[in-house]
């Protein structure tokens, strides 16, 4: 059994929002310290119909990694990041995320197995995949954008830059991943991340069900091929 198991949720439990909520703190403590105390507060996109809560536990039942996926759907309201940022044409169209806190325990970390990170990354991307979704936005900065870099997430508006309000007003810039286009070129290219993420079977990934559970309680655009 692996020593962490990552699962999808699409209506998380208010205690399971809590865990939440204190580990992205804990994980923003570290770097942001003033940053940290806004994550301990209720956070209502958490709750919104159309949003993902991954989360990774470990086996003593510990929250040690998440992140969250939110969709853009007729009914609720635009992408954090969109009021910032004009996005070009051919954005936006169909069913598109947004990926946003990202956080990892900063004192978990099992020897032989991948990072949590990682993995979340991975599930993320398998997340987006099997609800057939268009892409998805991510704000980031420092060297996690390099991580998503990797995996063929492209700059929409090269060099732009944004103001968080929710993180402190925080500078980051955006990045988007158009499944199918972004995802198939570093494929293509042979990078080791894509295969890993792509080709490698993950037991320590659990995504039964989130296809079913979404669906049934989200509208989607018509857009969506789905």
């Amino acid at each position: 059994m692996p020593p962490y198991v990552i699962t999808a949720l699409t209506h998380p439990e208010p205690d399971l929002l809590a865990e939440v909520r204190d580990l992205r703190a804990r994980a923003y403590a570290v770097h942001r310290p003033e940053v940290a105390p806004r994550m301990l507060e209720p956070d209502e996109i958490d709750e919104r119909p159309g949003t993902v809560v991954l989360v990774a536990r470990a086996e003593d039942g510990r929250a040690v990694g998440t992140i969250r996926h939110t969709a853009r759907t007729d009914g609720p309201l635009p992408l954090e990041a969109e009021p910032d940022l004009r996005l070009p044409a051919g954005f936006l169209t169909g069913l598109w995320f947004e990926t946003a806190r990202y956080c990892v325990r900063p004192d978990f970390a099992p020897e032989g197995v991948a990072p949590v990170g990682l993995m979340l990354v991975k599930a993320s991307y398998l997340t987006l995949a099997a609800l057939g979704a268009a892409g998805t936005l991510v704000a980031s900065r420092g060297a996690m954008a390099a991580r998503f870099t990797d995996f063929g997430f492209v700059e929409p508006v090269p060099g732009a830059v944004i103001r968080l309000s929710q993180l402190g007003g925080l500078e980051h810039r955006v990045f988007a991943l158009r499944m199918g286009v972004d995802d198939d070129a570093v494929t293509a290219a042979g990078h080791p991340f894509a295969r890993f993420v792509r080709e490698v079977d993950s037991p320590e990934i659990d995504l039964t069900g989130l296809r079913e559970k979404f669906f049934a309680e989200t509208s989607v655009p018509v857009s969506h091929p789905g």
